[in-house]
């Protein structure tokens, strides 16, 4: 269809642009399928003359500490989701001051937030304990 196609290694190699090739640069749940995400945001924070946008699943929700309670393996963390890195909102927040980006603007999923009334409810109280009850975090930083 005309589409110019490169294959890169995300552990191993540099992404293919120059630095500040791109005044956004987005990854929705693609972190947690690396060996290495630390050296993938860095690699978006070079080639992002601003903006980066990110989403991954939330390893330590209510959901997930309820099924290893009952015996089960989380839903996330079963071998078919292909996660190979475990994000919780400390570890998140810490890979993101690592890399001098600040949070800008950040939103949660969560349970039921389809439902009315109980959706505005949980994503309340997903501001203030995301580590709890965001099923996944979505942020939007920018370079410091």
């Amino acid at each position: 269809k005309g589409f110019t196609v490169q294959k890169n290694d995300f552990t191993t190699d540099l992404l293919p642009f120059e630095k500040g090739s791109f005044d956004t640069v987005i990854a929705l749940d693609v972190l947690e399928h690396v060996y290495n995400p630390e050296k993938l945001l860095s690699e978006m924070n070079r080639v992002s003359k601003s903006n980066i946008v990110i989403s991954v699943p939330n390893f330590g929700s209510l959901p997930a500490r309820v099924q290893v309670l009952l015996g089960r393996v989380p839903e996330n963390n079963r071998p078919n989701k292909g996660h190979l890195y475990w994000f919780t909102w400390s570890v998140l927040k810490d890979l993101l001051a690592q890399e001098h980006l600040l949070i800008e603007e950040r939103r949660f999923n969560t349970v039921w937030e389809r439902v009315p009334i109980l959706g505005l409810v949980t994503k309340k109280i997903a501001q203030i304990s995301p580590s709890l009850f965001a099923l996944s975090f979505v942020i939007r930083c920018k370079k410091t």
